[in-house]
């Protein structure tokens, strides 16, 4: 309904034509953008953004099937993430140019394995307070990744585009969250929870991704000190 609502507001203020352009640019095939370096940037940080699927898939399906944490606190956990988003998201995005950016996606890889064995060792005890503790250790770690993650996406993906050519890039930048966002709740609950310490094995990949993404970044800083 709200659809149609915004719609109908849309018409009333007289946008409700789409232009079609050019004959040239209607002709104009979708591509991506042959910038390989970028690609891997983008790739990359569709693996880092799993936080998203993590949060709203895993976090339930592991805590109250894998582990003897309380159902109820369920509840509490996504409530806990969103406070320390909206607190937190100003400082860890503070000072996030290209060079820092590198950083940001290796804490959130480190964020991200923390998660994973704090998951593992919630799965591995029999104490429901000590499960307890490990999901709100999990869940604060998770935050700390999705923000750092965020900070890094952004920069990367502005930082790297061709000026010229910014709304290609940053639409072909977007494939790699969108392929994570179609990927992983079957990857995660087919393959990462049937696995023997899948969780580990996580974290291994998240890590491994967010040093990746600063060996991709080492030449944009290194062109950037030179010029300054």
């Amino acid at each position: 309904m709200s659809y149609f609502v915004v719609a109908a507001a849309l018409r009333a203020i007289g946008i409700h034509r789409v232009s079609t352009g050019s004959a040239a640019t209607a002709r104009r095939k979708l591509s991506l953008v042959p910038d390989l370096r970028y690609l891997g940037a983008a790739g990359l940080n569709g693996i880092l953004a799993v936080h998203t699927t993590v949060l709203t898939v895993a976090l339930p399906l592991w805590f109250t099937q894998h582990t003897r944490m309380p159902a109820s606190l369920l509840g509490f956990l996504i409530a806990l993430n969103t406070a320390l988003a909206v607190t937190l998201q100003a400082r860890f995005s503070r000072s996030s140019v290209t060079a820092g950016a590198g950083r940001a996606a290796s804490l959130a890889g480190i964020g991200l394995a923390g998660f994973g064995i704090a998951s593992q060792l919630a799965s591995d005890t029999r104490l429901e307070w000590a499960a307890a503790a490990l999901a709100v250790l999990a869940v604060v770690l998770l935050t700390f990744a999705e923000l750092w993650q965020s900070s890094s996406g952004w920069t990367i993906s502005y930082d790297l585009a061709d000026p010229h050519r910014r709304a290609a890039y940053l639409s072909t930048f977007q494939l790699g969250t969108s392929a994570q966002a179609v990927l992983a709740p079957w990857l995660i609950t087919t393959v990462l929870f049937p696995t023997r310490n899948g969780w580990l094995l996580f974290g291994l990949i998240t890590i491994t991704a967010g040093l990746l993404t600063t060996v991709i970044l080492r030449p944009h800083r290194v062109a950037a000190d030179e010029s300054t």
